[in-house]
Formats: C-alpha cells, sequence, structure tokens
C-alpha cells in the first residue's frame, strides 16, 4: 500500500492508482464538512521507516498503518 501526508498534513492512500484524502471518523467541523486524518490530531504519530523502505505510522487510538512506498510532503521546499 502506498501513503502520503500531504503539504498540509493530510493522509492520503492511494487505492486502485487514484489518491484519496483520509477523512477521520471521530471529528466533524459540521456534519456537512468531513475533517481530514492529518498531523493535527494527538492520535497521529509520526511516520517511521525501517530498513528496506516500508514504513508505519500509527493513527486513531494506537491503530497501526504500514505501508511499502510513503512520502511526506510536509516539509517539501523548505528551509530547516
Amino acid at each position: 500500500m502506498q501513503g502520503e501526508i500531504n503539504e498540509a498534513g493530510n493522509l492520503r492512500i492511494e487505492r486502485r492508482g487514484q489518491w484519496h484524502t483520509q477523512y477521520c471518523p471521530f471529528f466533524r467541523e459540521s456534519l456537512e464538512t468531513p475533517t481530514p486524518c492529518g498531523d493535527w490530531c494527538p492520535h497521529f504519530g509520526e511516520p517511521e521507516t525501517f530498513l528496506g523502505g516500508s514504513t508505519r505510522i500509527q493513527i486513531c487510538h494506537t491503530k497501526t498503518l504500514y505501508f511499502t512506498a510513503f512520502a511526506d510532503e510536509r516539509h517539501r521546499g523548505k528551509e530547516d
């Protein structure tokens, strides 16, 4: 499975060749506006990349996702 954290800090997962933003099942600003799953949430962990390139990230009350390819775009193009 491929995933990314985009420049806005939101989690996106590739499914069947298309990228989909993931939405929080627990928090909504209103009934009409779903809230993206992202680094704003205290349950959203930092991605951990392992030897061989696999990445894991903990979200939603200790749920763990595993990725074969992962990109963190939050710092792209910014000076440290």
